[in-house]
C-alpha cells in the first residue's frame, strides 16, 4: 500500500487481493484520523470504476450526498444503515428518510442522484465501495 493523504492508501496498479491483513489495517487506522475512516483505493486515477475498500469508525460522519454515478457497496465487517433521503413534501417541508440495514455479505446499489448518508452501526464496519 502506497500512503497518499491521512486515511487514504493506494493500492499498487496491477491485480489487487485484499483480505483479512488489509481490513486489519484499516480498521486500526481509521481511529487515527480526524474524519474517523480509512480507505484503501484499488483503482488508479485513469480507470473508469473507482473502487475502494473503506472503514468507518462508528463516530465517523458523512453527510446526505449523491454521486453522478450509480455507487454499490458490499458490507465484509460489521453493520450499517444507509439513509436513503427523499423528496420535501410540500407544502409541510417534511423529508421522509428510509433506512436500509446491511449486514456482512449484505450488497446494495444505490441509482445516481438518489440522496444517502451511511452511518455506522457497530463500532467499525468496512466495506467495498464502487462507483462507475
Amino acid at each position: 500500500m502506497i500512503f497518499k493523504q491521512e486515511g487514504v492508501w493506494l493500492s499498487a496498479p496491477g491485480i489487487v487481493r485484499f483480505g483479512e491483513r488489509e481490513i486489519a489495517f484499516l480498521e486500526a487506522e481509521a481511529p487515527k484520523t480526524a474524519k474517523r475512516r480509512a480507505r484503501l483505493c484499488v483503482h488508479q486515477d485513469d480507470d473508469r470504476m473507482h473502487q475502494m475498500l473503506i472503514a468507518f469508525c462508528r463516530d465517523s460522519w458523512n453527510p446526505p450526498h449523491a454521486h453522478e454515478r450509480p455507487e454499490s457497496m458490499l458490507v465484509l465487517k460489521g453493520v450499517m444503515s444507509v439513509l436513503i433521503h427523499g423528496e420535501r413534501n410540500e407544502p409541510k417541508g417534511i423529508i421522509w428518510y428510509h433506512p436500509i440495514d446491511l449486514k456482512a455479505g449484505d450488497f446494495l446499489r444505490i441509482p445516481a442522484g438518489v440522496v444517502h448518508q451511511p452511518l455506522p452501526v457497530t463500532d467499525c464496519v468496512v466495506l467495498e465501495s464502487a462507483e462507475k
